[in-house]
């Protein structure tokens, strides 16, 4: 098989097409992901060459200090605290979780939105019955209640209706079980021999 892939050279990279052996194939979702033996290493002049490495400072020293000092050694491209990454993490999932609440907002405003539509609609179908209900002394506080109560049983019943449709997809897996049973474990596991 004929791979295409980057060639270091120097400090930089350009890329070349190289002949190797397809040993297995993976379901793995990630398109770009492929697996190579370390050994293959030097058909991309990557030998002696780590991704990173993890660095302990003595007892007493400082950590921004030895961040300093292996910051402007030759092949050392980037030095930062490990908790960084973690903190780079949860900072990117704290603006999704930000994006997520605008659009809780707008979904919330859309529904009374549609809450205030509905009840309007509602109330001028039955025009005639409030009409009716007001020419026998009924005050409009009861038939306010009344409007307030049937939307409320709506509502409900439709929450419930909601969840129970929802329980019926949750339990899909179950139909899958037979599968799950008939799996071949030593093949799945297996994925570049």
């Amino acid at each position: 098989m004929r791979l295409r892939h980057p060639l270091r050279e120097g400090t930089g990279y350009r890329f070349v097409t190289t002949t190797v052996t397809l040993r297995g194939v993976t379901d793995l979702p990630l398109r770009p992901v492929a697996f190579m033996d370390a050994g293959a290493a030097r058909i991309m002049n990557l030998g002696g060459i780590a991704n990173a490495a993890a660095v302990q400072p003595a007892a007493g020293v400082p950590a921004a200090r030895v961040q300093r000092a292996l910051f402007g050694r030759a092949g050392v491209g980037t030095v930062e605290p490990a908790a960084q990454i973690t903190a780079d993490i949860r900072r990117e999932l704290d603006r999704v979780l930000g994006l997520l609440v605008i659009v809780q907002g707008a979904v919330l405003v859309l529904t009374l939105l549609i809450a205030f539509n509905s009840a309007g609609i509602t109330l001028d179908e039955r025009r005639r019955e409030h009409a009716t209900m007001f020419a026998f002394g009924v005050p409009v506080a009861v038939a306010l209640a009344l409007a307030v109560v049937e939307s409320l049983l709506i509502g409900t019943a439709g929450t419930v209706a909601g969840i129970l449709a929802g329980r019926v997809p949750a339990a899909a897996p179950l139909l899958l079980v037979r599968r799950l049973r008939r799996m071949d474990v030593p093949a799945t596991l297996r994925v570049v021999e």
